[in-house]
């Protein structure tokens, strides 16, 4: 009998990058080279070159099916997270007037689009979903803040009013 050890050496064969890998590893790189307005610039061009590319239709198509990706990857908490930053950082873009104008059409759009009972149904759920949210002394407060936020809303519209009357 012979005392001869024989090694072999393990080869881990690594298969090659996904397409989405590899758009986000150049999509890192880009980011470092542009920066971060320098990115969001690109997407944003990216974005209405490909509006123009598709019917409207076939736009929101795109932007739900993308959507819905990120919302698998993230989880709804963090998708929830996501959408309230985009939403903070929106609301800083317009101005709170023009952010409510756009939450408006947003509103209107999709009324149209579920129409009236679909859209109560729509209120109705993401109500519960908050309340859950929040529990109820938050959502009873947020309701508190809300109702004091439109009284002085009305106060001041009724003062301007009042105002051109007299004029």
């Amino acid at each position: 009998m012979s005392n001869q050890t024989t090694q072999v050496e393990i080869v881990t064969i690594k298969s090659p990058p996904t397409m989405a890998e590899r758009g986000r590893k150049g999509g890192k790189a880009r980011a470092k080279l542009l920066g971060h307005e320098g990115y969001v610039e690109m997407g944003r061009k990216g974005g209405k070159a490909r509006a123009e590319q598709l019917d409207h239709i076939g736009y929101v198509e795109m932007g739900r099916k993308g959507g819905k990706a990120r919302a698998e990857q993230l989880g709804t908490s963090g998708y929830t997270e996501l959408g309230r930053k985009g939403g903070t950082a929106r609301s800083k873009q317009l101005g709170h007037e023009g952010y409510v104008e756009l939450g408006r059409k947003g509103g209107q759009a999709r009324s149209a689009q579920l129409g009236h009972e679909g859209y109560v149904e729509l209120g109705r759920k993401s109500g519960t979903a908050r309340s859950q949210e929040l529990g109820r002394e938050g959502y009873a407060a947020l309701g508190t803040k809300g109702g004091k936020i439109a009284a002085n809303r009305t106060a001041v519209k009724n003062k301007k009013e009042a105002k051109l009357a007299i004029s």
